[in-house]
């Protein structure tokens, strides 16, 4: 077990460490059980946030995780702005985070609302997504769709990506969706010049985009809260 505190109890007891990374590192080292004691999911962490850490911690170390919730003290939950209330309404909170988590929890293991793909085949995107939209207008309820896919290039220009396996890009450009869609495509009667003159001119459009992009006036110290709908 770690404590999640934001401090510590006593100046004694030194600094305290973000739990979730604490408990990564000892289930490296360890064998036993994993969990916080206790994490409050209504204040300082969205429950949805809470989940997604539990979640990924049972993935990492199957069978070993738990997770301790609890309503939250001010020592660490009260260094968010805002109105700290009184133990019933916190229980309250803690309730309805608890059943907003559960439903996280389930919905994902058994695979309610949930649709995986390939991610590099055009034709199983499309059908997918219409799926997703068929049920959606239905009213059976939302989806989430995973297509499974990967990431050339680097976070930035320049980016050696030294995270990465050297050979691993080789596989994944082997399955290329834009390879793999015009292959499909000449092999179903299309003829490989006309699939060139389509790809010719969708290089041609992107080109004229960069360049008015480039040419084009930086923006207005104003425009930078346009278009901001939260934060």
């Amino acid at each position: 077990m770690a404590a999640d505190h934001f401090q510590p109890w006593t100046p004694r007891q030194g600094q305290a460490s973000f739990v979730w990374n604490v408990l990564t590192a000892v289930g490296e080292r360890t064998r036993g059980d994993l969990g916080p004691g206790v994490t409050c999911p209504s204040f300082r962490f969205h429950p949805a946030i809470v989940a997604q850490a539990a979640a990924t911690q049972e993935a990492m170390y199957p069978g070993r995780s738990w997770l301790g919730l609890g309503t939250g003290e001010a020592l660490n939950e009260h260094i968010v702005p805002g109105y700290w209330p009184e133990a019933g309404e916190r229980s309250l909170r803690m309730w309805e985070a608890i059943e907003l988590i559960n439903k996280l929890f389930t919905a994902s293991l058994a695979g309610k609302g949930r649709l995986s793909v390939d991610g590099n085949d055009v034709e199983a995107v499309y059908r997918a997504a219409l799926d997703a939209a068929e049920r959606c207008r239905a009213g059976r309820g939302p989806i989430v769709v995973e297509a499974e896919t990967y990431r050339w290039h680097g976070h930035y220009e320049g980016d050696a990506q030294p995270y990465k396996p050297e050979d691993e890009s080789t596989s994944w450009r082997e399955r290329d969706p834009l390879v793999r869609a015009g292959r499909l495509l000449v092999e179903r009667g299309e003829a490989e010049e006309a699939l060139e003159r389509v790809q010719a001119e969708a290089r041609a459009r992107v080109d004229a985009a960069v360049e008015r992009a480039r040419a084009a006036d930086g923006p207005a110290l104003e425009e930078a809260y346009e278009h901001v709908f939260a934060g």
